[in-house]
């Protein structure tokens, strides 16, 4: 599904931390793969704004947050910030919250409707990002592990299933599951070894 950013969230998004832009785009490309049907860890409804969702990266072990809403066929993010209680000292915006933030998300969604500003799509906020060395080399080396946690989770959306669900399917922990939908931590060769021939695709 494709996957856009309003200008002032993809401004908000270039704030983030090397390493936690590293893992926003993992989280994308989960929700790419998965489309509006990725839940929870890595993602989940805000409460205090109805359609409004929140992408979590590192399912939610990240203190950073995208906020997004499906348009059509498109996924929009209008808003990304650190979460409540976020570690102290980082820097940042701090996206407004509680119910004075969503009213301020909810103004800027209509700006955006209004002004028909221009989306930026995920692919190109990307290869923004590859332009710099280290971003490259590390997004190159979690390639194999992005694209299990793709799978894993894809495979999960299109058939509503639980982490432990997936786990019994395939003979394995939910933690394990859990591990490797992070797309952080390279898999060992034998866990995918009795999956279905093109299970696992590119990232």
């Amino acid at each position: 599904m494709e996957v856009t950013w309003g200008n002032e969230a993809q401004a908000e998004l270039d704030t983030m931390p090397k390493a936690e832009r590293e893992a926003m785009g993992n989280a994308i490309r989960k929700l790419q793969a998965a489309g509006d049907q990725l839940g929870f860890p890595h993602t989940s409804a805000v409460k205090e704004s109805a359609g409004l969702r929140e992408l979590r990266p590192r399912a939610g072990r990240s203190p950073w947050r995208g906020f997004y809403r499906r348009v059509g066929d498109v996924i929009v993010f209008g808003a990304s910030g650190l979460r409540p209680a976020s570690i102290p000292g980082s820097s940042g915006p701090r996206w407004p919250w509680p119910k004075s933030g969503w009213s301020a998300t909810q103004r800027r969604w209509r700006t955006m409707v209004r002004t028909r500003t221009r989306l930026i799509s995920s692919d190109e906020w990307l290869a923004k990002e590859l332009e710099d060395p280290e971003f490259r080399d590390n997004w190159g080396r979690t390639a194999v592990a992005r694209a299990v946690a793709n799978a894993l989770v894809k495979y999960r959306a299109q058939r509503g299933i639980t982490q432990t669900k997936l786990a019994k399917q395939l003979g394995m922990a939910q933690a394990q599951i859990g591990r490797l939908e992070l797309g952080s931590i390279h898999p060992p060769s034998r866990c995918c070894s009795d999956w279905p021939p093109g299970w696992v695709e590119g990232s």
